[in-house]
């Protein structure tokens, strides 16, 4: 099964067009009021670039499984962002590189659109007007599933 027919079959995406965007190996399944591919794909590439130049710069900060414990205010913030979560959780920071990645794209993108559900790598992240279901496998031998509701005044919700 393609990667948008299960996006589309596990959201309830409504009226929302659904649409894909890859940079390399990030790839978004994404629902907006329209199709926002060319404005998504230039924000993954932001993003990416971002966090490559860091990670090379701080080659530590791509390899560690611990809390990254330097923190420099003058990094950019999604950086900042990925370190805070990496300590809150005791994990290493790119462990939250799927989040932080879709949150940034579903900002970049909420100026035009008054909805936005992003799929990374199962990772979602939902800015919604309206409720949605999410459905998610339960048991999957058996095929049963159970829906996550998603209310408008929770949004936004990573």
């Amino acid at each position: 099964m393609s990667g948008s027919r299960l996006f589309r079959e596990q959201i309830d995406i409504g009226n929302l067009v659904c649409f894909e965007a890859r940079v390399g190996e990030t790839c978004m399944f994404i629902a907006a009021d329209r199709d926002l591919g060319g404005a998504a794909y230039s924000a993954i590439h932001r993003i990416r670039s971002l966090l490559d130049r860091f990670c090379q710069s701080h080659p530590c900060f791509a390899t560690t499984f611990d809390p990254y414990m330097e923190l420099d205010r003058e990094w950019p913030k999604e950086i900042q962002q990925m370190i805070r979560a990496s300590r809150a959780a005791s994990i290493g920071p790119m462990a939250g590189a799927a989040g932080c990645l879709a949150e940034y794209v579903a900002k970049a993108l909420l100026p035009d659109t008054r909805e936005v559900i992003i799929d990374h790598d199962g990772v979602y992240y939902f800015a919604v007007e309206n409720a949605r279901t999410l459905s998610l496998p339960w048991s999957p031998p058996d095929g049963k599933r159970i829906g996550l509701q998603i209310l408008a005044e929770t949004t936004p919700l990573s």
